[in-house]
């Protein structure tokens, strides 16, 4: 059985009279492929920031490799192997593209590893042009280089491919499927049909709750996913 990557019991977390994570508990092993979807509002941004350590759960704890790193700054938790992307691209638009993934390189103490992540991602090509002269696909591509050279085990996607063209939709997913077999990533993401192409499991968020976890095949027939999502 693959190894436990990140376990959460019974996390909570309320924004004032607003219950945002109910009471989640889930399991993520190593080399899953996971979608997080669900209807606007449903808990999935407020999820992967109490994981990520963004944000601090009313109550409830956070498992990392058997750790408990429920109060454990971001900081820390890159180091340990988990980091993420954002809904909007966090990267230095007046640095060129190898400027950006160098400087997370020596962050991460991970100098050597530039050249071959921008040959990895298809970014060596753009290597020496400034990340505000790229297009909006681009940008998180290199967000993307910017989070893998400390070498993740676990990579929190939020919405990779929001606001991208099809063609654009197209290149992320095809470098997502470059990255380590060993490597966990869960994607938030409100693309259905790229979801159940990507993922092999996805998980249902749904007022703050776990609705369903499954199969992405399961979840397409599952009657309490197309009410949430039809009405």
């Amino acid at each position: 059985m693959a190894e436990e990557v990140l376990r959460t019991e019974n996390l909570v977390k309320r924004f004032g009279g607003f219950t945002a994570v109910a009471g989640v508990s889930i399991t993520f092993y190593e080399g899953e492929r996971i979608g997080l979807i669900g209807p606007n509002g449903a808990g999935k941004t407020t999820f992967i920031n109490l994981i990520s350590g963004h944000l601090k759960p009313d109550s409830g704890k956070i498992f990392f490799k058997g750790v408990d790193v429920t109060k454990a700054p971001p900081y820390k938790k890159v180091m340990m192997g988990m980091n993420r992307t954002f809904q909007i691209p966090s990267i230095f638009k007046s640095l060129t593209v190898y400027q950006n993934v160098q400087l997370a390189a020596k962050k991460a103490g991970q100098p050597y590893l530039v050249d071959k992540l921008l040959t990895m991602l298809g970014l060596e090509r753009v290597a020496d042009v400034k990340a505000a002269n790229l297009s909006y696909g681009m940008m998180k591509i290199v967000e993307l280089a910017m989070t893998m050279v400390s070498n993740p085990s676990l990579l929190l996607l939020d919405e990779p491919t929001a606001g991208l063209t099809s063609q654009e939709k197209k290149q992320i997913i095809q470098v997502l499927r470059t990255l380590p077999e060993r490597c966990t990533i869960v994607m938030v993401e409100h693309d259905i049909d790229l979801v159940f192409d990507f993922a092999g499991r996805v998980v249902v968020m749904h007022r703050g709750e776990v609705l369903s976890d499954g199969k992405p095949e399961e979840i397409a027939v599952d009657t309490k996913v197309r009410e949430v999502y039809l009405g």
